[in-house]
């Protein structure tokens, strides 16, 4: 089948996991870790690599590779009946959440121990107990107070857990259009969230508070779910 001229297909064998995205998303990973340490060091780090300087691009990158990489894995069978909602979900919670508790673990234990040596952090308030329960429980993406300090990066983990949520319903509706339609959806969708939080709260998506980062990890997820479809069907 063709549309505008360029013949399209109605399948394609699903991307293996351990490929050369997933190898791209360890490279962006050790590129965020760096990132977020910018200014711990002595000197920071964009003064010799001026890209940590808009750091946020690698943050952004890894949210549509993980729209595009489960897209291209599971959703196939995920439309053909072959993993239910709760498969799909059981799936992406153990693969996120048991690494994250023994992250969070190990830093607690970390800042408990050596505060019992008499080594206090360089920088107390990043460790504010009261900011610990929503990061602990992954729930800080989604307007419950707390989230900032310890492991604040976590963020994107719990708005991704929204987003492997939304993926099946996100899917079936993507397979109802043709892909260049779904491409173009997916990028308008994107520009238009990006629109209207610069015309209501004067910054772009990518700048919002890490309360309500499912709303600046969703469109990216979505955009890279659309940029999967079309790679299967173009």
């Amino acid at each position: 089948m063709s549309w505008f001229g360029i013949e399209t297909r109605t399948s394609v064998p699903p991307i293996e996991r351990g490929g050369w995205l997933d190898a791209m998303r360890i490279v962006v990973a050790i590129l965020m870790i760096l990132h977020h340490y910018e200014l711990a060091g002595p000197s920071p780090t964009s003064d010799f690599i001026p890209f940590f300087e808009r750091g946020y691009l690698l943050t952004d990158f890894f949210l549509i590779d993980s729209g595009y990489v489960l897209a291209r894995v599971y959703g196939e069978r995920v439309l053909a009946g072959g993993m239910s909602l709760s498969d799909f979900f059981k799936k992406r919670f153990l693969r996120v959440v048991p690494a994250h508790l023994i992250m969070q673990v190990t830093l607690i234990s970390l800042v408990v121990l050596s505060g019992l040596l008499g080594v206090m952090p360089r920088n107390p308030q990043w460790f504010d107990w009261n900011e610990l329960p929503a990061q602990f429980f992954l729930v800080q993406s989604y307007g419950v107070p707390g989230g900032r300090g310890w492991n604040a990066p976590s963020w994107s983990l719990s708005a991704l857990l929204g987003c492997y949520l939304m993926f099946p319903l996100l899917l079936r509706g993507m397979a109802r259009f043709n892909p260049f339609v779904m491409l173009g959806l997916g990028i308008a969708a994107f520009t238009a969230c990006n629109l209207a939080t610069w015309a209501i709260l004067d910054y772009p998506v990518y700048q919002m508070p890490l309360k309500f980062g499912i709303f600046r990890a969703l469109p990216l997820f979505m955009l890279g779910m659309a940029l999967a479809r079309f790679a299967q069907k173009v």
